[in-house]
């Protein structure tokens, strides 16, 4: 069994952003942790070689004993080692930010070059990509997410809309360009970055969660809910996280996970859904934020508590066989950087 996997930000991806500058630094480490995170796990799979792809302007590259590491250069050598690659590996994992549909294009890509993905189909990425796309398909399905609008860059923002609110990127990622609205002449709301579609959505307080899903032809697992640790500058940048959480918010986080599930288009493959638990304890407050159609960076955490090996787990559900995961009990804190620390 060979797996190549491809992190965008740290594995030469963001030559086609910027051919002059490293990555931003906040995607980068995100990144570069769920690169070695996976590829520890793919390591430890028996019989598995694993293949990682990494921009030599990355400093403090990824390291993982057997791995076999591949140096981009330019953005015409990671098209030609794909290209040479896809054939040769069962497996592709893309893990790449949806703005400007780079997760996208790049899973498209790996198919069309002949290589078999690990990951999320095509229809799910381009709707789940979209902030708008994703709240108009879970509404239609009364899955509960926050009231909102699209907006055109750059027209103005409404009067009538109950502020204080959330302006975001249709195709955002990492909080990369969100903005907390006081009211429709906030000062910031004039200094966006140039997306050309956004989403105005309510703001809505309470418990930020995420939820990771694994699927595959036979089984579909929701792992442990996980607490999100979010600026509280109103940027809403992302901090780390905590699992697992008490049960009857991990019930709560999964029941609404599964209703997005049975809304959104049918796929295999691993992914995160963002919501917000409200005050209610029957869940009455809780909403939908997003989906993620990728690995996220709860990864982290969650390798940590399970019993078994996530990857392997992957590949296992892939192939049509099902899974039985067990998870500690043990509570741990884990951030961006990849630290995990064991609170209980």
């Amino acid at each position: 069994m060979r797996v190549l996997l491809f992190e965008f930000v740290s594995g030469g991806g963001w030559w086609k952003i910027d051919p002059l500058g490293r990555p931003a630094s906040s995607l980068l480490r995100e990144g570069k942790t769920m690169l070695a995170s996976l590829a520890a796990d793919f390591a430890a799979c028996a019989g598995c070689e694993v293949v990682l792809l990494q921009d030599r302007r990355v400093k403090q590259q990824v390291e993982i004993p057997g791995c076999e590491t591949v140096v981009i250069r330019t953005p015409v050598e990671l098209f030609r080692k794909l290209r040479e690659y896809a054939p040769q590996v069962d497996y592709g994992v893309v893990v790449a930010p949806e703005f400007a549909d780079h997760l996208y294009d790049w899973s498209v890509k790996w198919r069309l070059l002949g290589g078999q993905l690990l990951g999320c189909s095509e229809l799910f990425i381009r709707v789940a990509s979209s902030k708008i796309q994703t709240a108009a398909r879970l509404s239609e399905f009364n899955v509960p997410v926050p009231n909102g609008l699209s907006i055109s860059w750059p027209e103005d923002l409404p009067d009538d809309f109950p502020y204080p609110a959330i302006l975001k990127p249709d195709d955002g990622a990492g909080s990369q360009g969100l903005l907390f609205v006081r009211t429709p002449r906030d000062g910031r709301v004039s200094r966006r970055v140039n997306s050309p579609l956004w989403r105005l959505e309510r703001y809505c307080p309470g418990m930020p969660v995420s939820v990771s899903v694994m699927s595959g032809p036979a089984q579909t697992i929701l792992l442990p809910a996980c607490l999100q640790w979010l600026s509280d500058d109103k940027r809403f940048r992302y901090r780390g996280g905590m699992t697992p959480l008490a049960p009857e918010l991990n019930e709560r986080a999964h029941r609404l996970a599964q209703r997005v599930i049975d809304a959104l288009p049918a796929t295999h493959g691993y992914f995160g859904i963002d919501l917000i638990l409200g005050d209610a304890d029957d869940g009455r407050g809780d909403v939908v934020i997003e989906v993620n159609p990728r690995l996220t960076t709860s990864y982290v955490g969650l390798r940590t508590i399970c019993h078994q090996n996530l990857a392997q787990a992957m590949l296992d559900l892939a192939q049509g066989r099902s899974c039985d995961l067990s998870f500690d009990d043990r509570r741990v804190q884990f951030t961006p950087d990849g630290q995990v620390v064991a609170l209980s």
